[in-house]
């Protein structure tokens, strides 16, 4: 009898081990990092809010796909604060990837700071080809069953389109 609570035991600790040493695996990652952000897109103003479209290289050097499911940034283009931003709809990193994704970034008008109308139209009404533009805050990414948040910061130059 005491045989077979050892051996029941034993393989409860066994199993254990190897679900933790598997685990492990996935926590160790390396970091995914924005390489270049190749336009800006303002795709609609109205009374729903602001939605803009980014075209972005990402490098995920994982060896596992990481799924973003939830974002946090606060936008100032050409100095001016524009307000706060999400990552709206599906992305999907593939594995060890370089490449242009398509982010969809949506703002409410409670997430909008108080000019930034103003200093939307001024930015627009400048005719520059480029903006400067700078954005931090935060992106929630999910692997498997366990999700990070990393603190991002970027700060890059890049053509704007309007509509």
């Amino acid at each position: 009898m005491q045989i077979r609570n050892k051996f029941k035991l034993l393989k409860g600790v066994a199993f254990i081990a190897f679900i933790s040493l598997l685990l492990s695996s996935c926590v160790n990652y390396d970091e995914v990092e924005i390489k270049e952000i190749q336009e800006v897109k303002l795709v609609s103003f109205s009374d729903k809010g602001l939605i803009v479209d980014s075209k972005v290289k990402i490098s995920n050097p994982n060896i596992f796909d990481i799924k973003v499911v939830g974002s946090k940034l606060n936008v100032i283009v050409q100095g001016r604060a524009i307000g706060s931003t999400k990552i709206d709809g599906k992305l999907v990193l593939p594995s060890k990837s370089e490449e242009f994704h398509t982010l969809r970034l949506k703002s409410s008008f409670e997430d909008l700071g108080k000019d930034a109308l103003m200093n939307l139209v001024a930015i627009t009404a400048s005719n520059s080809d480029k903006i400067s533009f700078k954005f931090e805050g935060y992106i929630v990414g999910k692997v498997f069953f366990i999700k990070r948040k990393v603190e991002i910061s970027h700060e890059d130059s890049t053509r704007l389109r309007l509509f």
